[in-house]
């Protein structure tokens, strides 16, 4: 009688457990990989806001107006200071640029609001001519944001959080902003002002 060939039962046992660990192994591989993808099209996704956020400042930075364009104006061609002194929540810059549509000035602002005791986003205000009043249009810019300090050079070479309203007739040299991101990373831009020359 002729003997049959084939796999015994601990064989094909053995088998399918190596088949079950290689497949869990490929699994966590697989998950793992899908994480860290997931987490660098996070971070990619922020820096891209970044990016972003800082060109719309350089780009509304280059279009500021000169107070030498209105000299008689007794209105503030440039502001910058707290938003709550008191509380010490943030900071605004104000600024008065050409509206994209008519040309006209137009007051535009960076603020950096904090909750209370919490993070803080920065938002752009825009507003429909050259003063700041009730009606505007807020735009959230970024959050989860720990400080934003934002700081304008004057012609001797310092810098000011304040920019005092006695100069309202002169413009900073440079604007320096700085971001803290809610991981305590520290993120520093220097923008230069061609309407100070």
């Amino acid at each position: 009688m002729r003997r049959l060939s084939g796999f015994t039962l601990i064989e094909v046992l053995v088998a399918i457990a190596l088949l079950a660990v290689v497949g869990v192994l490929g699994y966590r591989g697989l998950d793992h990989i899908r994480l860290s993808s997931a987490a660098i099209a996070g971070e990619a996704e922020r820096w891209q806001r970044l990016g972003g956020v800082f060109a719309r400042l350089g780009h509304d930075l280059n279009q500021v107006l000169s107070p030498a364009l209105d000299p008689e104006r007794e209105f503030p061609f440039w502001l910058l200071e707290p938003v709550d002194r008191a509380a010490g929540r943030g900071q605004e810059l104000s600024f008065l640029r050409p509206a994209p549509a008519s040309g006209e000035a137009q007051r535009i602002a960076y603020r950096f609001e904090r909750a209370q005791g919490g993070q803080g986003e920065l938002s752009l205000l825009i507003w429909p001519g050259r003063e700041a009043g009730p009606s505007h249009r807020r735009v959230v810019l970024l959050d989860q944001l720990e400080n934003v300090e934002m700081a304008g050079l004057d012609r001797r070479g310092q810098w000011w959080s304040q920019w005092p309203s006695a100069w309202r007739k002169e413009m900073p040299r440079a604007l320096r902003i700085v971001l803290t991101l809610a991981n305590k990373q520290q993120i520093e831009r220097i923008f230069d002002l061609p309407a100070a020359d």
